[in-house]
């Protein structure tokens, strides 16, 4: 036999033997499973909770296309209690985004209460083979704020608005605001006779000492975009107070095109504690994918008494800039 076989044969076998794969069995700590909440609740729109149960990391028990498929919806129960009212029980209900994922998804609850701002909610949830859980939260009021100035920039290519704001806060509970700039156009639709508007959300920046934490994973639980700045009112307690930011205006803006139909708003919030840290530590926890297993380990907050998750809630009101008067 030629040594250049022997030498084949040997490097084919070696590969062979390096590429065989071997199960190594998870002898560490695994937490019980628990039950997750997690809400936000709006003023004047319809309270909807979404309800799971945690998984350990290895956990194959859960198809990948279904939901959360551990948790007795006949058995168990969720209530809602608004300002010491006797409890209500939530119904399951179809999140509309329920077939579009690929991932176990939450159970979805809804009521017919409407939150308003000073409401104290608590809920409750009790399953089968899972501890009871519990959360609170209260609904707060929309923030005091106004517009003091604008300053519309067109240099070098780029198209800002320079805006300078008010924020009064009330001592009276602990929040953060949040800050979503967009610019607005509206649309007619020629067949219904009808018009709407839609929102092109702006990034913008400030060098304010007031913005020192940011999160675009609120925006992500809200459904919303990334650019958003927050404010915790330990900043500003109890006063008023002055500070501008550096909208950066989309593309597609045409200032000499602009008329009735553009109009710039700033959504201004209140947002509960709890939610706040909720989703800086979410967003530290990395992916819930398999990519993220390996990541290091971080301490998770939440107002969940006996599980896992947040209840918390967010007031809001829209701030106007007048560009007809800001755009010669």
């Amino acid at each position: 036999m030629k040594r250049t076989t022997v030498l084949t044969i040997a490097l084919l076998a070696l590969l062979s033997a390096a590429s065989c794969e071997k199960e190594i069995t998870y002898t560490g700590e695994q937490k019980e499973k628990k039950i997750v909440l997690f809400a936000v609740a709006k003023p004047g729109e319809a309270f909807e909770m979404q309800v799971s149960h945690s998984l350990f990391f290895l956990d194959t028990s859960v198809a990948r296309n279904r939901f959360i498929a551990s948790l007795d919806t006949v058995a168990g129960e969720v209530t809602i209690s608004v300002n010491g009212s006797s409890p209500v029980r939530m119904m399951t209900t179809v999140h509309e985004d329920d077939y579009y994922y690929f991932y176990p998804q939450p159970l979805y609850y809804a009521c017919s209460y409407i939150p308003k701002s000073g409401d104290r909610i608590r809920v409750e949830a009790r399953f089968p083979g899972f501890d009871p859980v519990s959360a609170e939260t209260v609904v707060p009021w929309a923030p005091v704020a106004s517009v003091n100035s604008a300053r519309y920039v067109a240099t070098g290519g780029k198209q800002e608005l320079q805006v300078s704001y008010s924020i009064t806060d009330d001592a009276s509970y602990d929040k953060y605001y949040g800050f979503f700039p967009f610019l607005s156009e509206r649309w007619e639709d020629d067949e219904t006779g009808t018009s709407s508007w839609y929102g092109y959300y702006c990034d913008f920046e400030s060098n304010d000492p007031i913005f020192k934490q940011n999160s675009s994973n609120l925006s992500y639980l809200l459904d919303e975009d990334d650019f958003t700045g927050y404010i915790e009112d330990s900043f500003i307690k109890g006063r008023k107070y002055d500070f501008s930011i550096t909208i950066h205006l989309n593309s597609g803006f045409d200032p000499y095109k602009y008329d009735e139909d553009w109009r710039m708003l700033t959504s201004v919030r209140t947002v509960t504690p709890g939610l706040f840290n909720y989703v800086m530590t979410y967003g530290k926890g990395g992916s819930n994918s398999i990519e993220g297993i390996f990541a290091e380990g971080v301490t998770l907050y939440g107002n969940v008494e006996g599980g896992y998750g947040c209840l918390g809630a967010v007031a809001s009101v829209g701030l106007n800039v007048d560009l007809s008067e800001i755009i010669d």
